[in-house]
């Protein structure tokens, strides 16, 4: 008896990890472009969240003293609050960019399951 063999649906657990290259905190005149700091590509998506909640938690207590006039938002703390943000941000847009490319890696491994194709999506930059 010849007993027809389905393709394997091709499965993936989603591995989210930051992309390098998401740059922050520019340095030097606004035109010449230059960013002093980047994401470093390859930390894992959990330890990524991690570290954005505890930079975010360090400005929690300014902004919040500020926001209830207990005290003002200036100097060092106002330029800790910006720089924090900013690499926060730059942290996040990491992960979704990465985020992203997971996505349409899925996408196209659906397709090809659907076409019962055994190739290799492709990950493009």
């Amino acid at each position: 008896m010849n007993a027809r063999v389905e393709p394997k649906a091709i499965q993936i657990k989603p591995d989210v990890k930051t992309v390098e290259g998401t740059r922050f905190y520019g340095s030097g005149r606004v035109e010449k472009e230059q960013f002093l700091f980047q994401v470093s590509g390859g930390v894992d998506l959990t330890d990524a969240l991690n570290s954005i909640s505890d930079m975010l938690d360090m400005i929690e207590e300014p902004i919040l003293d500020a926001a209830m006039g207990e005290k003002e938002l200036q100097h060092n703390d106002a330029w800790r609050v910006h720089f924090i943000l900013k690499a926060a941000k730059a942290a996040v847009d990491s992960l979704w960019i990465a985020s992203e490319k997971v996505d349409r890696v899925a996408k196209e491994l659906a397709s090809l399951n659907n076409q019962g194709s055994t190739a290799s999506p492709s990950v493009k930059e």
